[in-house]
């Protein structure tokens, strides 16, 4: 299922880990840069990097009108290029020896630069990637091999019975949104990649990366003035821009559907349940977290024990939470079975999710939330991960002192409290969305059957 989804969180880690107990301390500074750019900042001595991170939102892929790959494209073909009049050859040698890391990604609502490199060496780095977001060039025969290599990843993200689950369940959930279209894999998509214009590029960029709407936050040894220059510095003569409104995702799901993609060929089976859960601006995704890892995540789960005995070698099932956007979060239980098993698989999910709603937990969730807990104290030392979790933070609407606490807020989850939320949020059995690919959809003679994930209109 890993075609589902482009999701950009950091992902709630649930291995075991050992504290450092170095007894680290920082604060969150928030402050507005000589130019007038807001930003947050964490400052500490100890830091040998800088760590930028810099979230631009954006509407594009909510518009029906406009082709939907133009953020992808758009900042791909940025991040490989160079600024007009700039040799690319002699930019990136010269961020390689600064030792300068940066990447520029887009999910269906923004994007999303970011920059790691030495704190003696950053001021030059924020230079030269000034030239570049500043005044990027849009090089068509750069621009006709990134296409080119799009086209090619999305032909292969198509291929294999994970992916034809992914896209009819896309197709299924986000049926008559525009956003559908950001992450999509099929055949059309690499049409819309195809017909990209340079135009286009330019647009989605000129309209995007501005110094109006960015959300910054960096970690460095330096003192606040001098971090506020070299944000000025880096943002120097992006246009102004205009607000972004933030964009709605109308969802209308199809609660307790059972849809069958017929594969002859298939193997072996795939087996999906979705169901919508709260966005995380409403709190308790840790709570969730630590549910589903007792539902479905590892040989000690709920799923392992009453499924492996069937399955054995082949038990593939895992449950999770993953988020299309910062408005559409879904549970997802989901495996690969042998076709034989299928039967038995799908109605012994359904029963023990079903249970395991309704009774909660029948066991301790100390040792999850110990090794958790552990796991997220290393992760608020570390600079590179304490950043976008402050941004996250921001983004869906908490504090973002919220992210250097987050060890103390999972050590104060309790049993009670995920028993509750689970019995309040998470989706009746009845309401989940089944989506099955299989060669034998005779096994399901109530389901609506399809030949291809285009087809997922006829079962709405």
């Amino acid at each position: 299922m890993r075609a589902w989804l482009r999701n950009f969180r950091i992902v709630f880690a649930l291995t075991a880990v050992f504290a450092t107990g170095s007894g680290f301390s920082a604060e969150v500074d928030s402050l507005v840069s000589p130019g007038g750019t807001p930003f947050l900042h964490i400052q500490d001595d100890q830091y040998e990097n800088v760590v930028l991170q810099v979230y631009w939102p954006s509407s594009w892929s909510f518009d029906n009108a406009l082709n939907p790959t133009v953020p992808l494209v758009t900042t791909q073909v940025v991040y490989t290029g160079t600024a007009e009049g700039v040799d690319l050859g002699e930019l990136g040698q010269r961020l390689e020896e600064l030792e300068a890391q940066r990447g520029l990604s887009p999910t269906a609502e923004s994007v999303t630069g970011a920059v790691v490199a030495p704190a003696e060496n950053f001021e030059e780095v924020a230079e030269l990637l000034n030239l570049v977001i500043s005044n990027p060039a849009f090089d068509p025969g750069q621009a006709s091999r990134i296409k080119q290599v799009l086209v090619n990843r999305v032909g292969q993200l198509r291929q294999g019975i994970d992916a034809a689950t992914g896209e009819l369940a896309r197709n299924l959930i986000m049926h008559d949104d525009p956003v559908r279209g950001f992450f999509s894999s099929s055949v059309e998509s690499e049409s819309f990649i195809e017909a990209v214009t340079i135009d286009e590029l330019k647009q989605f960029y000129n309209q995007t990366v501005t110094r109006n709407n960015p959300t910054i936050v960096m970690a460095s040894p330096f003192e606040a003035d001098r971090v506020g220059n070299l944000i000025d510095e880096l943002l120097d003569e992006l246009p102004e821009g205009e607000a972004v409104e933030s964009p709605e995702t109308v969802v209308d799901f199809p609660a307790g559907v059972t849809v069958v993609l017929h594969d002859p060929d298939a193997e072996r089976s795939n087996l999906t349940f979705a169901g919508i859960l709260p966005p995380v601006s409403q709190g308790g995704e840790f709570e969730d977290a630590i549910a589903l890892a007792v539902l479905g995540q590892g040989a000690t789960s709920e799923l392992y024990e009453v499924l492996s005995p069937e399955l054995g070698a082949n038990y593939e099932f895992s449950a999770t939470a993953l988020a299309f956007t910062s408005r559409l979060r879904l549970l997802q239980i989901s495996g690969m079975v042998d076709t034989d098993k299928l039967a038995f698989a799908h109605q012994v999910i359904r029963q023990t999710y079903a249970d395991f709603r309704e009774n909660g937990l029948n066991s301790s969730i100390d040792g999850i939330k110990r090794r958790s807990s552990a796991n997220m104290r290393i992760n608020v030392e570390n600079p590179r991960i304490l950043v976008p979790l402050v941004m996250e933070s921001v983004l869906n609407g908490f504090p973002a002192s919220r992210a250097i606490d987050l060890p103390d807020e999972i050590e104060a989850i309790s049993p009670e409290g995920i028993n509750q939320r689970m019995r309040d949020v998470f989706p009746p059995v009845e309401d989940l969305l089944t989506v099955i690919v299989t060669s034998d959809p005779g096994l399901f003679p109530d389901a609506c059957v399809v030949e291809t994930p285009e087809e997922y209109r006829e079962c709405l």
